[in-house]
């Protein structure tokens, strides 16, 4: 049953107009915010597109192929 509320939790934080994906957007927004105002736009436009890249390649269900090519 644990399990169960988790995943529910989880999906909801993706799907949009539910509050936990507002919560999620804005805890996002505010790290975005610090960075460029740690970091400034250039190294913080850098640290994302790495993120993105990242996650990219982990969420590519033939890494193998990705890598050999």
């Amino acid at each position: 049953m644990e399990e169960d509320h988790k995943l529910k939790f989880w999906n909801n934080c993706f799907r949009i107009g539910t509050r936990q994906c507002g919560i999620l957007m804005g805890i996002l927004g505010i790290g975005a915010a610090f960075l460029f105002l740690f970091l400034g736009f250039w190294k913080a436009l850098l640290v994302v597109s790495f993120c993105m890249l990242g996650y990219g390649i982990g969420a590519s269900s033939n890494k193998a192929v990705l890598f050999k090519t």
